[in-house]
């Protein structure tokens, strides 16, 4: 009975030390025809973690984390384990405009264009229903783009949304992300714990 209980313990505590209601993403970043880098996401309960790598270096250079708790703010994460806090001054409202049905990557597509600023930042996206595994998660957030926003504005088109298998942005040509997998993971529970990371001070206060 004692080696029971031990062994009950012991599974509660790993239950506490890890959550399995987690999922990665994978997305190719494409730029002039040439996959330059990977942008790994971490989804788990509302909350977001990207992580663009450069694919030459296999060094990171971009890392975002976005909160539930905290919609309105984005976090710029570093190597250290430390952070800085940006405002997300994102529209509420997405404008969506539906472009037409295409076939990308394999799947059936609906074709839209974003802004989510007043002052332009158009985005291509093209939309799927077909990926199983991603109604898990309506509220993941790509790069800075807020699937639950864009999904909501098509709805009220009676536009299918989804999922965005390709997202493209003008910078001045095409650079584009293009889905690779969704995979269920296992992660540690406190992997969006904001008190296990450090606020950074701005450089002005560190002098």
């Amino acid at each position: 009975m004692k080696s029971f209980t031990t062994l009950l313990g012991l599974i509660i505590s790993a239950g506490a030390l890890y959550s399995q209601n987690t999922y990665s993403l994978k997305f190719s970043q494409v730029t002039n025809k040439m996959v330059t880098d990977t942008l790994m996401i971490t989804y788990q309960d509302g909350n977001t973690m990207n992580q663009l790598t450069r694919t030459t270096a296999g060094k990171a250079v971009y890392k975002t984390m976005k909160l539930k708790s905290t919609p309105a703010t984005s976090y710029l994460m570093y190597a250290d384990n430390s952070y800085r806090m940006i405002p997300d001054v994102q529209v509420k409202d997405y404008t969506v405009t539906v472009i037409g049905k295409e076939k990308c990557n394999g799947y059936n597509c609906t074709k839209i264009s974003v802004q989510t600023f007043l002052n332009g930042n158009i985005s291509y996206l093209w939309m799927t229903d077909e990926i199983a595994e991603a109604k898990n998660l309506p509220d993941l957030s790509i790069v800075d783009l807020k699937l639950e926003r864009i999904n909501e504005a098509l709805k009220k088109q009676s536009a299918t949304g989804g999922f965005p298998v390709r997202i493209a942005y003008k910078v001045p040509d095409y650079m584009t992300y293009e889905f690779v997998k969704i995979l269920p993971v296992t992660t540690t529970a406190d992997l969006f714990d904001l008190s296990r990371y450090t606020n950074a001070k701005p450089a002005a206060e560190g002098k």
